[in-house]
């Protein structure tokens, strides 16, 4: 019998399409795992010289979230689905 597939997630931030593509894999039951390749998470800021950067396994996708509000991004959020939705279930920091 063959050994089950498994599955690597794996872009820059840890957070936009390889989160969606994680959950749903992982919705389908099967084997999956994220991973970021870059050294931050960056999510955009106020200006393009001035990006959100959050330390991969410190803060986690709540504390993120809670950081964007805070900053008023709440209009970036929306329009860009918020990370915290995109991860919701899936695991608890980048």
């Amino acid at each position: 019998m063959a050994e089950p597939k498994r599955f690597a997630m794996v872009c820059a931030a840890n957070m936009n399409r390889s989160m969606e593509a994680h959950r749903v894999l992982l919705e389908r039951g099967l084997d999956v795992k994220s991973y970021g390749a870059g050294n931050h998470v960056k999510l955009p800021g106020a200006s393009r010289d001035n990006p959100n950067v959050f330390s991969f396994g410190v803060e986690s996708y709540q504390q993120i979230y809670d950081a964007l509000m805070e900053q008023g991004a709440s209009h970036r959020i929306v329009s860009h689905r918020s990370p915290h939705d995109r991860v919701r279930g899936v695991h608890a920091v980048p």
